[in-house]
């Protein structure tokens, strides 16, 4: 079957790709899965604010994901991608330091942060940089590829590390009033494993904006 595809000879861009795709799909998993666990089943907060403060970060998100790709189109797409993966990492403690107050204003505003800007500001970019990385004969497969593996490896895995993480630090203070509450800084250590993997990945990735869609060849 590959011998009439190019994807064979793809092997290193779709690594790439899913490199980049490791802290906008893992960051995804974490901030709509596992955050939400945590303020309601960790902090205790009511499921509504739970609700809310997904509703407010997807809302924030709907500007968040158009001005993404604007900066793209007018940037380039590896600066922008690497700008969001940057501020991903940097208010990674920051944000769930304010998820562990139990304060509920306080989550609303953290979970718009993390998903409703820097996430997906990664997700606005993502859409026109992974087609431009590969090319037009095996474009759609590579691409496919790319996300769906990562999904796995990010998206999938992710909110069981959290998970574990969860439960081993309550294993060590059964008596608190919150014992998974310090789970806050292990689980800010890995967004930030995360977006260090993808900053590391969009220095080996050129440029690709505006680049010809009929080109046959990848970027790498």
């Amino acid at each position: 079957m590959f011998k009439n595809f190019r994807i064979r000879l793809s092997w290193r861009t779709i690594i790439a790709g899913i490199g980049v795709r490791m802290a906008e799909n893992g960051g995804s998993s974490i901030y709509q899965v596992l955050a939400i666990s945590y303020i309601v089943n960790t902090m205790g907060l009511p499921g509504l604010w739970g609700t809310s403060a997904l509703i407010t970060a997807a809302v924030v998100g709907g500007f968040t994901v158009p001005i993404a790709g604007l900066l793209s189109d007018r940037f380039g797409r590896i600066k922008v991608y690497r700008s969001f993966a940057i501020l991903q990492g940097v208010t990674a403690f920051p944000v769930w330091y304010a998820f562990s107050t139990g304060r509920p204003l306080l989550a609303v505003l953290a979970l718009s942060m993390g998903l409703g800007i820097t996430t997906w500001g990664m997700f606005g970019t993502q859409a026109a940089m992974l087609p431009e990385m590969f090319g037009a004969r095996h474009r759609y497969m590579a691409v496919s590829m790319s996300r769906e593996v990562s999904a796995v490896i990010a998206g999938g895995v992710t909110p069981l590390v959290g998970s574990f993480i969860i439960r081993w630090v309550a294993a060590f203070h059964p008596d608190a009033v919150h014992p998974g509450q310090m789970a806050w800084l292990p689980i800010a250590g890995y967004v930030v494993l995360l977006s260090m993997t993808t900053i590391a990945t969009t220095f080996f990735i050129p440029e690709c904006r505006n680049r010809d869609l009929l080109e046959q060849n990848d970027i790498l």
